[in-house]
């Protein structure tokens, strides 16, 4: 690399540095080049917003994968400027264009969002809405965008397959049609709908990608908020009993939907006083068959769609609540990053409760009407190998 390269490689990296401070809301003094990643406490959805910046700064189309398995922003950084040295053109970059960059998007990005530690407990979400200023009426006007999305689908394609499962070996083991998808989603719906009419938080506990995503649809089609959890294979390490317990009382949850496998697990160790105040919604015990009185249901819904949670590097649960104008700006913004259409096909094997499974897995292929390849069981892991082949 001659002497231009090397300062560039250099500016680029001091670039990267001040875009990963501003997501963190930390100066970029108090990092250096070679500071441990470990250190910064960054979680799944603090790596999508420095990719969305570095794509946007830099013209580039990468994704948060790029990111991760580097030990040092200076590592990370020289990986991408020699993979992408030809595109890369910093003539016309500045310290402060970078900023600017941050503040607009991380501004937009906070406009409407609350976390749950912000809200003094979520159960008191119309105060919550008022104190932060956020427009009921609009997030209304947005708040049926995914449904929506899925009942033009199913008019429209009711038998193209939305989801393929996989297994270790990257063999197909299931599929889940657009059809099969709105289906299974109003009977959950109408479960959910029976358990608490006026809207709950319902906890998503499951080990199945394909149960997963019918329990998702369907509470988001019941107007309630979805709240996705990891099912960890051994319930009886503390750690895990732990972490749920904490997201369950920051939450504020009032429903448990899992399958009956995992609330055998659950019900013997988790403590009275959770166990006395939550309803627990069995997968398998869901109605099948069909009722005439679903559909006009769905239509009560909640402004708030989901809560995320993620540990990150700092082994304590964060949840970000998402308003249902927050997903769809989200899925609108992977979209055009990426340029993502009916043509396009994803594959995933991030877990679903994590931003990237979730934002990315799941819910962008049903916004883009792409085809999705998902791995069948939540506790996989991943060979790239073979799932290579499966695409």
């Amino acid at each position: 690399m001659d002497s231009l390269g090397k300062k560039e490689l250099i500016d680029f990296s001091e670039y990267m540095l001040l875009i990963v401070s501003k997501v963190l809301g930390k100066k970029a003094q108090e990092f250096s080049l070679d500071s441990p990643i470990s250190q910064f406490g960054l979680d799944s959805i603090g790596v999508t917003k420095i990719v969305f910046i570095v794509n946007k700064a830099f013209k580039l189309k990468i994704s948060p994968v790029s990111l991760y398995g580097h030990k040092t922003v200076k590592e990370a950084a020289s990986n991408l400027y020699h993979s992408f040295e030809n595109i890369i053109d910093l003539e016309e970059i500045t310290p402060q264009l970078i900023q600017s960059l941050c503040d607009k998007f991380l501004a937009a990005d906070s406009e409407q969002k609350i976390t749950v530690s912000e809200s003094s407990r979520f159960n008191q979400t119309e105060t919550v809405l008022k104190e932060n200023n956020v427009n009921r009426e609009h997030l209304l006007g947005n708040s049926l965008g995914l449904v929506s999305s899925l009942f033009d689908r199913v008019q429209q394609e009711p038998n193209f397959v939305a989801y393929t499962l996989l297994d270790a070996e990257a063999n197909k083991v299931g599929q889940i049609t657009n059809a099969d998808l709105h289906k299974n989603s109003l009977l959950i719906a109408k479960a959910i709908q029976d358990h608490t009419p006026h809207s709950g938080r319902v906890l998503l506990i499951f080990d199945k990608n394909i149960h997963f995503i019918y329990a998702l649809c369907g509470t988001l089609y019941s107007g309630s908020i979805a709240i996705p959890f990891t099912a960890p294979r051994h319930y009886e390490k503390s750690s895990h009993i732990d972490n749920l317990i904490e997201v369950i009382q920051d939450s504020g949850s009032d429903i448990i939907l899992t399958t009956r496998n995992i609330f055998s697990q659950l019900s013997p160790i988790l403590p009275n006083k959770i166990l006395s105040h939550i309803k627990f919604i069995i997968y398998e015990d869901i109605d099948r068959n069909e009722h005439d009185d679903i559909g006009p249901k769905i239509l009560k819904h909640n402004p708030l769609a989901l809560i995320q949670y993620s540990t990150g590097l700092s082994n304590r649960s964060k949840g970000v609540l998402y308003s249902h104008a927050d997903v769809l700006k989200h899925l609108k913004r992977i979209q055009a990053s990426y340029h993502l259409g009916k043509e396009s096909r994803s594959l995933s094997w991030a877990p679903v409760h994590h931003y990237m499974g979730l934002f990315y897995g799941i819910l962008q292929p049903l916004y883009s009407g792409l085809s999705a390849y998902l791995c069948a069981d939540a506790n996989f892991k991943f060979q790239a190998q073979m799932w290579l082949s499966a695409i």
